[in-house]
C-alpha cells in the first residue's frame, strides 16, 4: 500500500452501533443484547449499551462503575472523558432523542430531540458540540453545554452514520443513498462521494483521516437484477447479490483513491487510530481483523454466534466487541487473545 493510502487510513476512532436482532433482545428469559460499545479516551473505562441501560465499567477488571438508565443503541464518551452520550436508536420509536450524562455523578445534563429515531451520534473533537443522525432524514448539530440546536443538515434518506473532521469544521453524513461532506459553519454540501457501480444500498460507518484529507466509508452494494415482464419488469436492487467493501476518497476532489476488502456482508466497521488495522463485523456474526497496509486478514474471532458490534481502544491495542446474547469481550489486537469477558448485566 502506498504512503498516500496509509495516510488516508490514519482515522479517528469511531463508535460503532451494533446490528440489532429484536427477537434476541426481547425474548423472555434471555439476557439483554449489547447494542453499542465504546472506550473512554484513555482506554481505562468502557461503555456497553442495552435496551434499558448503559453501563460504565473498568476496562481492566470489568467492574461496574456506574449505570445510566435508558436505551443505549449508540454510546460515546466525550474527549475529556467527563460525559456520556446515548442514542435510543430504532428500538425506541417513542423516544426520538439522544441524551447527555455526567460520567461521574450519573446526572442527566441534556436531551437532544429529533422527529424520528436517533441512530448515530458523535462528539466534536473539542467536546463542545454534539452531532446526531436520525431516521427523520436529518443530522443535527447541537451545543453540548446549552443544548441549543445550531444547525440542521438535510439528507435524502435517514442519516445512519455521522462523523466530525479532526478540526471540527466539517461533518460527514452517511445515509442509505450515499456519503456527503458538509460545512459546519454554513451547512453547505461541499462534496458527495460516489461508490463504484453498483451503488451502496447500506452504509455502515464513515470516518475522516487524522489529517482530514481523506474520507473513509464502509458499506454494502447490492447488484441489481433485471425483473422479467411477468414481475413488472425493471430492476430489483434489494434481493440481488451483495458486495461489501471499504472506500477511500480524496476529501477535496471527491475522487476515489482506493476500494478494498470486497467480500462478506459488513454489518459494522471500526478503524484503529494509527491507521494500520480495520475490524469488521461480518454477516456470520463474528468479526475479523485486517491489516490496512497489506490488505490481508490478520485473524478472525467468533465470540458469539450473534456478535454484532465492536470498537478499538484509542491506542489501537484492544478491540471491544458486543453481542446480541449479552456478552462484551475484550481482545488483544496483536495476538487475537481473549482478555476479558463481561456478561450482562
Amino acid at each position: 500500500m502506498t504512503s498516500f493510502v496509509r495516510s488516508a487510513l490514519q482515522v479517528l476512532v469511531a463508535t460503532v452501533l451494533c446490528s440489532i436482532t429484536p427477537t434476541s433482545l426481547f425474548a423472555e428469559g434471555k439476557p439483554e443484547g449489547i447494542d453499542s460499545v465504546a472506550f473512554s479516551p484513555d482506554g481505562a473505562r468502557l461503555l456497553t449499551g442495552t435496551i434499558s441501560t448503559v453501563r460504565l465499567r473498568d476496562a481492566a477488571t470489568g467492574q461496574l462503575l456506574r449505570s445510566f438508565k435508558g436505551i443505549g443503541e449508540g454510546v460515546a464518551v466525550s474527549p475529556d472523558g467527563s460525559r456520556v452520550l446515548m442514542a435510543g436508536g430504532v428500538i425506541s420509536p417513542n423516544d426520538n432523542t439522544a441524551k447527555l450524562w455526567d460520567a461521574s455523578s450519573g446526572a442527566l445534563l441534556r436531551t437532544f430531540a429529533h422527529a424520528g429515531s436517533v441512530v448515530a451520534i458523535a462528539f466534536s473533537p473539542d467536546g463542545s458540540r454534539v452531532l446526531t443522525g436520525s431516521m427523520d432524514n436529518t443530522a443535527k448539530l447541537w451545543d453540548a453545554s446549552s443544548g441549543a440546536l445550531l444547525r440542521t443538515f438535510e439528507a435524502n434518506n435517514y442519516a445512519k452514520t455521522v462523523a466530525f473532521s479532526p478540526d471540527g469544521s466539517r461533518v460527514l453524513v452517511g445515509s442509505t443513498d450515499g456519503v456527503s461532506l458538509r460545512d459546519v459553519a454554513t451547512g453547505q454540501v461541499l462534496r458527495t462521494f460516489e461508490t463504484e457501480t453498483p451503488k451502496w444500498t447500506n452504509i455502515d460507518s464513515v470516518a475522516f483521516s487524522s489529517d482530514g484529507v481523506h474520507v473513509i466509508a464502509a458499506g454494502v452494494r447490492t447488484i441489481c437484477r433485471s425483473l422479467p415482464p411477468a414481475y413488472g419488469g425493471g430492476y430489483d436492487c434489494w434481493a440481488g447479490p451483495r458486495v461489501a467493501d471499504v472506500h477511500v476518497w480524496d476529501a477535496q476532489t471527491g475522487l476515489l483513491a482506493r476500494r478494498f476488502f470486497e467480500g462478506n456482508n459488513i454489518m459494522g466497521v471500526a478503524f484503529s487510530s494509527d491507521g494500520t488495522k480495520i475490524a469488521m463485523n461480518t454477516s456470520s456474526g463474528g468479526f475479523e481483523l485486517w491489516d490496512a497496509v497489506t490488505t490481508k486478514k490478520v485473524w478472525g474471532a467468533n465470540p458469539d454466534a450473534d456478535a454484532s458490534c465492536l470498537t478499538f481502544s484509542a491506542d489501537g491495542t484492544r478491540v471491544l466487541s458486543g453481542s446480541n446474547t449479552g456478552k462484551a469481550q475484550l481482545w488483544n489486537v496483536t495476538t487475537g487473545q481473549l482478555v476479558l469477558t463481561i456478561n450482562s448485566p
